[in-house]
């Protein structure tokens, strides 16, 4: 959206626009719509289209976790079979490949949550504002808005004061290394703290601003807030959703069923929550260090044990 308000694209463009994996049949898909998760890109789908593409070129992708020597000599070996330099980045091997994906649905078709689109969207502010995502965030969203301590790729010197993770917690593995804390993903690669993602709520409750510094306008943060998947061919209320936020409207969910039909939400990866709602004028940012699936968060009651206390 600050990229839209500097001229320098509009969420009504289609992405191919700006990425090129995005030519070649997936012309139809609109920033917003993956925004929105509407573009018709199902992770799933596109996890098993790589990893069949893969196997066809006759390699075998290392697991997860496996060390970083056998994950480079995997990407080493892909790069050479998909022509590419061997000092381009890993990512140029993922979007080659994607470049070849076709969506099995329609943008607009249905709404699945897509961490695919928000890879891309990623690229798409990297490309466009010549800036990694963790530079451009800094200079347009966390140092204007104080938040001192929100990073995409975290300094070495914060890595003492991770969170990290026990064994009952999703992703653990993965979680506590330094890779991680490194990794610049536009899908879960926030690192933050409590205070800085209430700063952020303060400022989309705020209409875009926080303490005499206007970070979006409130036209902006309007449309960010408004339910952009409505009318699709298969819809519900699970698929309200805004620019970036679930929008909850009717849902009965694990984000406070007190929570107002306006209110702003989102999870993330191993325990946390995040609502701003706008009629009750609270933000709440929840962070647990524990999350086994399909165990119970204890995230689950805290929205309506806060908002039933307001008078």
């Amino acid at each position: 959206m600050k990229l839209l308000e500097d001229g320098l694209l509009d969420i009504v463009d289609p992405v191919s626009n700006y990425l090129d994996c995005f030519k070649g049949g997936k012309e139809g898909i609109l920033i917003w719509q993956l925004m929105a998760h509407s573009s018709g890109i199902i992770d799933e789908d596109n996890a098993d289209f790589r990893n069949e593409y893969i196997k066809k070129l006759g390699l075998v992708r290392p697991e997860g976790h496996a060390d970083a020597e056998v994950r480079d000599e995997f990407e080493k070996q892909l790069k050479s079979k998909l022509g590419l330099d061997t000092d381009a980045s890993d990512g140029a091997s993922y979007d080659c490949i994607f470049s070849k994906f076709t969506p099995t649905k329609q943008p607009g078709e249905l709404m699945v949550y897509s961490n695919t689109g928000y890879y891309y969207l990623g690229k798409l502010i990297e490309k466009v504002s010549g800036m990694t995502i963790n530079e451009y965030s800094r200079k347009v969203l966390f140092e204007p808005l104080g938040m001192v301590d929100s990073f995409y790729s975290l300094p070495k010197d914060r890595f003492h004061r991770v969170a990290g993770r026990n064994e009952r917690c999703a992703e653990h593995e993965w979680i506590n290394t330094e890779e991680h804390y490194t990794w610049p993903g536009a899908m879960g690669g926030l690192k933050t703290t409590v205070i800085d993602l209430c700063r952020f709520g303060d400022m989309i409750l705020g209409g875009g601003t926080l303490d005499g510094v206007r970070i979006l306008s409130p036209a902006s943060v309007r449309e960010m807030s408004t339910n952009h998947n409505a009318g699709m061919m298969y819809s519900s209320s699970w698929d309200s959703w805004g620019l970036g936020f679930n929008v909850r409207g009717t849902k009965k969910d694990d984000a406070g069923v007190l929570r107002s039909a306006a209110s702003l939400e989102h999870g993330g990866m191993c325990g946390h929550k995040f609502l701003a709602d706008p009629e009750y004028g609270v933000v709440i940012s929840v962070f647990t260090g524990e999350y086994d699936p399909p165990g119970k968060n204890v995230f689950y009651p805290i929205n309506n044990m806060i908002i039933s206390a307001l008078d």
